[in-house]
């Protein structure tokens, strides 16, 4: 469809417009990036606007109102477990907090220590990167759980709020 790139996702082998996962699409056009139709712009959407030429994060010269590029949620199954996701503008799928200040972990219950996986965090937390820890009943707290609470979630995915810093 539009450029080859290889780190799109792990599901599409093109990246498309970033006009496809807008939340304003109206209707898809062509292959080479004709007709395509959203609620941004009363014409066909602007050739560089879909070939990533430029970006649609502010209303663009001449637009009528002030709708910009906002994904819509997928929440399927996406490159870090199971949604919600949210592709940005550049195709790069971000899975989204359910809450502000929250962060996605994978648990791991053992018998004599819990092992906590960093999947994500809240953008406006900042991007800590993916790490593994392992909690164990002398731990000092992670995230602001003690090693009994860390137990009582059980194996899986969870979502926890990040304490915040009294500043």
């Amino acid at each position: 469809m539009a450029k080859y790139n290889p780190k799109a996702d792990d599901k599409l082998t093109t990246l498309y417009p970033p006009c496809f996962y807008c939340k304003h699409l109206k209707q898809t056009g062509t292959q080479s990036l004709e007709n395509w139709l959203c609620s941004a712009f009363q014409d066909p959407i602007p050739y560089g606007i879909l070939a990533r030429h430029i970006r649609h994060d502010t209303p663009a010269p001449g637009q009528e109102n002030q709708d910009v590029y906002e994904s819509r949620e997928y929440d399927e199954e996406g490159p870090d477990g199971p949604g919600p996701y949210l592709i940005s503008f550049e195709g790069i799928w971000k899975q989204k907090n359910k809450r502000p200040g929250s962060i996605a972990v994978f648990v791991t219950v053992h018998r004599e220590s819990v092992v906590v996986a960093l999947t994500a965090i809240d953008e406006k937390q900042g991007v800590i990167g993916d790490f593994v820890e392992e909690v164990r009943i002398d731990s000092p707290r992670l995230f602001g759980l003690t090693y009994d609470e860390w137990r009582a979630l059980g194996d899986g995915r969870h979502e926890i709020a990040v304490p915040q810093d009294p500043k």
